[in-house]
């Protein structure tokens, strides 16, 4: 309110001193304090007080501001005093409400002026904004309508409320009568925040005098670099990430949600396992595990694209990172998995020179990248005679080293002896060692 308004206020409340040894108030409620202010968009009630052997006078109010005026009848006698109300207290856009004693019009900032004549005659309105009207009066300022706690919702796109966000259009909504001040939509700032980062959205308000603010929020999920992107502009956002939305004095949380899963490796003859082993050159098979059915699967392999395949195979031995990106409907799940692709199983001679050794020596070897193998098998024969005999038939480690006596074998000085090994789920891993006796 700007100078001259506050004093034509004061002027008024200095002119509002008791009359006639009676004085009017404003109140919020007919037993009330007396106020001197009105919140718009509410109802209010004229006391006069000292009003023993008085008529009924009729009550007079005058909106300073915007020269609008009505009379209020009706009264009731309470204790002693003359109450008038409930009177409302609205904009030009707001609807009239049942049961009223009177409507007066009004915006943040009037004033507001109640006047009664005690002679029984209907007060005049003020002839200046300087003079008062005869008889007891009162002024009141009109300020921003009484806070009342807020509501912050979330819809996703079909309209169903939620505290959920995945990939997809949703719209904030703040209920907050008491911050719809004008008949023209207004604006009402939403804070999205996600963790140390947030942003300023502007709620607009859906209608005149509706006190509905929403704004709409955009969560977009995409692929790249093999890398899950998910953005309301700003924050950023990720998978499980809380999200805040604060606006007038009401928040909501969110969670982004994600699709939980895990990833597994399937060789022939072996279950799937979450710490696997293949051999370079295997053929494996990548299985989405706790999901049922899902509508997109891409795969990175050492932060490369492979596309939706699950078939896959090493070139290189080594550890090797799959990243797995399933959606199900608008949820996007990310998972990780570090398979380690074996050399080559080889059978290395321990001490001894394979081209040339004593056929009276016990021959040692070193079995290596085997121990995938659930029961690795080494075949031992003396070549040109009947089949090789079959060895080792148990689970070794990595490194495990067996002996060979080429007497066991029927083999003697320019024999020969064949040691052969062959992956019993993967037969193109095999190896051999030709051992020639002397």
């Amino acid at each position: 309110m700007n100078g001259r308004a506050f004093a034509v206020l004061a002027g008024f409340l200095v002119s509002a001193a008791a009359v006639y040894g009676v004085t009017l108030e404003f109140r919020l409620d007919p037993a009330g304090p007396a106020v001197g202010l009105i919140p718009l968009k509410g109802e209010f009630y004229v006391a006069l007080k000292g009003a023993k052997g008085v008529g009924d006078p009729r009550l007079f109010i005058w909106n300073l501001q915007k020269n609008r005026s009505t009379a209020v009848l009706s009264l009731s006698r309470e204790q002693g005093e003359l109450i008038w109300g409930p009177i409302q207290l609205r904009r030009a856009c707001d609807p009239i409400c049942e049961g009223m004693a009177a409507v007066i019009s009004a915006d943040v900032g009037d004033i507001l002026v109640a006047a009664v004549n005690l002679a029984g005659d209907l007060a005049q309105a003020p002839k200046s904004p300087g003079e008062m009207p005869p008889g007891p009066s009162v002024t009141a300022l009109v300020v921003t309508p009484e806070s009342v706690s807020h509501a912050v919702e979330l819809f996703d796109s079909a309209g169903n409320e939620t505290e959920e966000l995945c990939c997809g259009t949703y719209t904030v909504r703040l209920e907050a009568p008491d911050l719809d001040i004008s008949c023209e939509p207004e604006e009402v700032p939403l804070r999205v925040i996600s963790g140390e980062r947030s942003v300023d959205v502007p709620l607009l308000e859906t209608g005149g005098a509706t006190g509905i603010f929403t704004a709409v929020v955009q969560v977009e999920c995409r692929l790249t670099a093999c890398s899950l992107l998910l953005s309301s502009a700003e924050p950023k956002l990720s998978l499980g990430a809380k999200v805040g939305f604060i606006a007038g004095n009401s928040q909501l949380t969110a969670t982004v949600a994600g699709l939980p899963f895990e990833i597994a490796v399937v060789t022939p003859g072996n279950e799937s396992v979450s710490n696997p082993h293949v051999d370079v050159g295997q053929v494996f098979t990548l299985q989405i595990l706790g999901v049922k059915e899902y509508d997109e699967v891409r795969f990175c392999v050492d932060g490369i694209d492979v596309g939706s395949d699950r078939h896959m195979t090493f070139d290189e031995p080594g550890a090797h990172t799959i990243r797995a990106f399933v959606r199900q409907g608008c949820r996007w799940g990310v998972q990780e998995l570090v398979v380690t692709a074996l050399p080559r199983t080889e059978i290395k001679p321990l001490g001894f020179d394979p081209e040339n050794v004593a056929a009276t020596r016990t021959l040692q070897f070193k079995l290596l990248h085997a121990g995938d193998d659930p029961s690795p098998v080494v075949y031992v024969g003396k070549i040109g005679e009947g089949c090789p005999k079959a060895i080792l038939a148990q689970k070794v480690n990595d490194g495990y080293t067996f002996s060979v006596t080429p007497a066991e074998f029927g083999a003697d000085s320019g024999d020969a002896l064949w040691i052969y090994y062959e992956d019993p789920n993967f037969p193109a891993d095999s190896t051999y060692v030709i051992v020639y006796l002397q």
